[in-house]
């Protein structure tokens, strides 16, 4: 992780500077690709993550991020604010 301004942080990813997951405080931004969960993790240890959010959202990402807050205990916001698509027919 490298620190951009107190309190800020840039994950590590792959591809570097490519996409971009950071830490602000206590709020993870970001979910990476679905190789991602472990290393973000990994990079996480220790870290009191309160809330994830998303800057923008695909199904993928959403999945994504809350696979990653119910690994870690942390609250998805994006994932809470995004509307679930109705199932079944109307």
């Amino acid at each position: 992780m490298q620190q951009l301004a107190e309190g800020v942080w840039k994950l590590s990813g792959f591809p570097p500077n490519a996409i971009n997951v950071f830490v602000v405080g206590d709020v993870l931004v970001d979910a990476a690709t679905r190789f991602a969960p472990r290393r973000i993790l990994r990079q996480l240890n220790g870290r009191d993550i309160k809330t994830h959010v998303l800057t923008h959202a695909h199904p993928t990402t959403r999945a994504r991020a809350t696979r990653s807050a119910s690994a870690s205990a942390f609250r998805c916001g994006a994932a809470r604010m995004m509307p679930t698509p109705p199932s079944g027919p109307r």
